[in-house]
């Protein structure tokens, strides 16, 4: 991914203007990746209210919205931007998209039944297959 197209889906983003047939998986790894470069360690809140916002004004409210899920991938990918810290946001985009093109990457971390649960889709439920990289 370009970094033309980086900015444009990122700002999309930001602004909920971004048609939801443009947030596909990769496009989700790379907004992620972004926020993790904004903010840091504190990156799960204004993630999850920018999410909530875009969902709002694109996806007709909060509905498909998943917590365990949505917090699972912010952290994989959290712990990938250490490893890509020092390039630029394009090109770590880019070798995130390689490593998590398979977006049922959660799997080697949950079972299917744990993290479909109505519990997994209201709040945070911890892995039960194997823990996220960086889990304190």
């Amino acid at each position: 991914m370009d970094a033309r197209r980086v900015d444009e889906v990122v700002s999309g983003f930001d602004a909920a203007t971004l048609p939801p047939e443009r947030l596909d998986h990769r496009a989700h790894l790379v907004v992620a990746l972004a926020y993790v470069r904004r903010h840091g360690a504190a990156v799960e809140t204004p993630f999850k209210q920018a999410l909530g916002r875009y969902l709002d004004a694109q996806a007709g409210g909060r509905g498909a919205y998943h917590e365990t899920i949505t917090l699972a991938w912010l952290r994989l990918v959290a712990a990938f931007a250490e490893e890509v810290a020092a390039l630029p946001l394009a090109e770590a985009a880019q070798r995130l998209c390689e490593r998590y093109a398979d977006k049922h990457a959660l799997a080697v971390h949950y079972s299917r039944q744990r993290l479909m649960s109505d519990e997994a889709r209201a709040r945070w439920v911890a892995p039960d297959v194997e823990a996220l990289p960086g889990a304190r």
